[in-house]
């Protein structure tokens, strides 16, 4: 089928080409050149997908560039932001504004001119130093060309149709301004929108965006970094307006830690205008809600060019960070800030030479220990037959209710919804907002914790803490749980039959009692 419309889409593009006539062509390494019918629209093919730029000439019925030669349909699926993160409809789409617009190659198109798409993405450009990037990311947040490594944390807008509830891995378009100078170089992405790009990927409705949940490390603690060029050093450091068209301040907080490349301790007395540094906030700490925008630095490092790597990240007990790239070996010279040794955690590393190694290992020239580290976890012990393979289920049935929830899967981990579930098993759930902790029964969780107990039983970890989901149309977001908790620590069964996962309780279990029964006792239960 994808051979069959690619061939279509090859056809549909070169008869566009050869009918415009002065049209220009944008060759991308590896596929054909596509038309580009308009002097202020350039298109290529990047990953299976149709990208272009173009500024809007006028919003009606489509989107039309100047010349009237492109036009856009408004498919109701299509996600539309801004380079900033924020979701805005068609009606935000004004003519003046310049946009890029990403169509699915192996979607249908019409054979007409002047040539129209309907787009999967559309971006509204407020800024210049904004890059888009198309990749296949694995689960530790690298591209598949290995350029770029996304650091993205609960305040990461996420756009998604599809079974996550949250990017984990795979296709998508990520949009991002900072990086550092590493190899591979490392952002913190403004937005991630996860591009379907397998037929037999499962679309459910839109589950929304802006704060997610943790993606690569489910307990690591976020941080923004960026780093910018000084243009005044007053009151705040303030960055150069004209290189970056956004005005950032730092304010000049005592319990700032300020490092040259060779780890040595400055003031901000010696941050000049013309410097560039590199600083990180911790996210979790309180900040002010005002523009222009304002931060605490944690860390600031100034950057005087030379070839001094800056790592931001978590690294093991065997101090190997998280993307098994790099490890550190402390020596007698290396600085460290923070704590009088570092044996594993989150840390800032500057470092210069490394082996040719997999992974590299490095002498680090300092280390600064940051405060916010990840809360220690419980390791997960729970065997896997315990819950089957929930994949293909779209209904949730008990003896007395059949729930139209569909599991999610979240950092690998098969999730359902609390409340709906034990509730329909006969239990009550309470919320608990002093200690901001969850009862099913006799058991509990607090949420932000993999950590599940029954009675005074020690707690158990399940490979994932509670997530917050928000359903289209709901007011309230509904909490979810490892289908695990179901089983490893309230005793139930599980089995799936079809689309069906039948839940059980442990004595109709051990009295042998037959699930297919219930299930069809159930089947006619009308549905809430």
């Amino acid at each position: 089928m994808k051979k069959r419309t690619k061939k279509i889409l090859a056809v549909i593009t070169a008869a566009a080409t050869m009918a415009i006539g002065t049209a220009t062509a944008v060759r991308a390494d590896g596929h054909p050149p596509i038309a580009t019918p308009a002097q202020n629209q350039s298109s290529a093919v990047d990953h299976g997908y149709l990208v272009g730029s173009m500024t809007v000439g006028q919003n009606g019925e489509t989107i039309v560039n100047e010349d009237g030669s492109l036009h856009l349909y408004k498919p109701d699926g299509a996600f539309i932001l801004n380079d900033m993160g924020q979701a805005l409809t068609y009606d935000d789409i004004k003519t003046g504004d310049k946009i890029t617009y990403y169509v699915d190659g192996n979607a249908p198109m019409t054979l007409q001119l002047p040539v129209h798409h309907s787009p999967s993405v559309i971006v509204v450009s407020t800024r210049d130093d904004v890059s888009q990037k198309i990749a296949v990311f694995d689960e530790e947040g690298l591209s598949d060309d290995g350029d770029l490594v996304i650091n993205y944390d609960l305040d990461t807008p996420y756009f998604s149709r599809t079974r996550e509830a949250a990017f984990i891995s795979g296709k998508a378009l990520v949009l991002y301004d900072f990086t550092t100078r590493s190899i591979p170089a490392q952002a913190n992405p403004i937005a991630i929108v996860k591009l379907v790009d397998e037929d037999n990927e499962i679309e459910l409705p839109f589950l929304g965006h802006g704060p997610q949940i943790a993606q690569t490390e489910a307990a690591a603690p976020a941080y923004i970094t960026g780093s910018f060029e000084v243009g005044e050093n007053g009151e705040t450091i303030a960055n150069n307006f004209d290189e970056t068209h956004v005005e950032i301040h730092i304010y000049k907080n005592e319990n700032t830690l300020i490092l040259n490349k060779r780890g040595e301790k400055k003031t901000f007395d010696d941050i000049k205008a013309g410097d560039r540094i590199i600083y990180y906030v911790n996210a979790d700490e309180p900040m002010t809600l005002q523009l222009p925008v304002h931060y605490n630095a944690e860390v600031i490092v100034i950057d005087d060019g030379s070839d001094v790597s800056v790592l931001e990240g978590s690294f093991d007990g065997e101090l190997l960070d998280a993307a098994a790239s790099l490890q550190l070996n402390i020596g007698d010279e290396t600085k460290i800030y923070g704590a009088d040794s570092f044996t594993g955690g989150r840390a800032i590393v500057l470092y210069n030479f490394a082996t040719m190694s997999i992974p590299a290992q490095t002498t680090p020239i300092a280390v600064v220990v940051l405060a916010n580290q990840p809360a220690a976890q419980l390791t997960p012990s729970i065997p896997a037959d315990l819950v089957p393979n929930l994949s293909g289920v779209k209904r949730i049935v008990t003896a007395s209710k059949v729930l139209d929830y569909i599991p999610v899967t979240v950092n690998g981990v098969q999730m359902l919804p609390v409340r709906e579930v034990a509730e329909a098993l006969g239990n009550e759930v309470t919320w608990i907002g002093e200690s901001q902790t969850v009862t099913v029964g006799f058991a509990s969780f607090s949420i932000e914790n993999d950590s599940y107990a029954f009675a005074k039983m020690a707690p158990q970890a399940l490979g994932q803490a509670p997530v917050l989901i928000a359903m289209p149309g709901d007011e309230n977001a509904t909490t979810y749980v490892p289908a695990a908790f179901f089983t490893a620590i309230m005793d139930y069964s599980m089995t799936v039959d079809g689309d069906a996962l039948i839940i059980n309780s442990a004595d109709e279990t051990d009295s042998g009692i037959s699930t297919m029964p219930i299930y069809e006792k159930v089947m006619d239960v009308p549905k809430d």
